[in-house]
């Protein structure tokens, strides 16, 4: 009876060591299960956020290298003067803004024709502030009634022949379809043309028309009268 009874406890006691190893493993395996879960899981959330490698800077890096390296600004481009093909003198000045006074004029005083065919012709175009410098006298210019003192006036800045900056020699005097001379004078890289009633500043040179240059002035020029 006593052998009996010693064989039965280490029986029992093995059962309670297995069933407690048992319980160790599940407890084990549950916290090995979560544990390379949650490791990984928590490094990787700050470097996402932080670094922005693969989301995050692409978006933000992208608009950057565009706006900065992967499309730099290009420098302001130089005006072209080179004329196309049948962009005559009233064409190229109908594109320039601020010879919008002047085109009005040429229609005003019918002398689109004249600079629109032969030449070659070299035009001292008066810019706006030339014409608004005139005051109320350019409305009665631009009156029917007007349009040959108007169209005498600007024949007085049209010349025959094309003459750049660079073709202009002080003291020149430059015949024009007015019938009466312009002077020309330099002083240094400035150009005036003129007479004894007033001279204009050339304020822009050498815009190339098929059938002829414009320079640009600063002031409408007053012919000579003749008696």
């Amino acid at each position: 009876m006593r052998s009996r009874h010693l064989a039965a406890v280490p029986a029992a006691i093995v059962l309670m060591f297995f069933a407690a190893g048992c319980g160790k493993k599940d407890d084990g395996t549950t916290a090995n299960a979560t544990t390379p879960i949650a490791v990984p899981t928590s490094p990787n959330a700050p470097d996402d956020g932080g670094g922005s490698g693969s989301t995050s800077t692409g978006d933000t890096t992208d608009p950057t290298a565009t706006t900065g390296t992967g499309t730099p600004k290009q420098p302001p481009q130089a005006p072209s003067h080179k004329a196309k093909k049948g962009e005559t003198i009233p064409v190229v000045a109908g594109k320039d803004s601020d010879l919008t006074n002047f085109v009005t004029a040429l229609g005003a005083a019918n002398l689109e024709s004249t600079l629109g065919g032969g030449g070659p012709y070299t035009l001292f175009a008066p810019n706006n502030d030339g014409f608004a410098k005139l005051g109320t006298m350019l409305d009665t210019l631009l009156q029917p009634s007007s349009q040959d003192q108007l169209a005498n006036i600007l024949k007085f800045h049209i010349v025959k022949g094309r003459y750049g900056t660079k073709d202009l020699k002080d003291g020149e005097l430059l015949t024009t379809l007015q019938g009466t001379r312009l002077r020309v004078d330099k002083k240094g890289d400035q150009v005036y043309v003129g007479n004894s009633q007033g001279k204009a500043h050339v304020v822009d040179s050498d815009i190339d028309a098929t059938n002829g240059v414009i320079n640009v002035v600063d002031t409408v020029l007053t012919p000579k009268t003749t008696s």
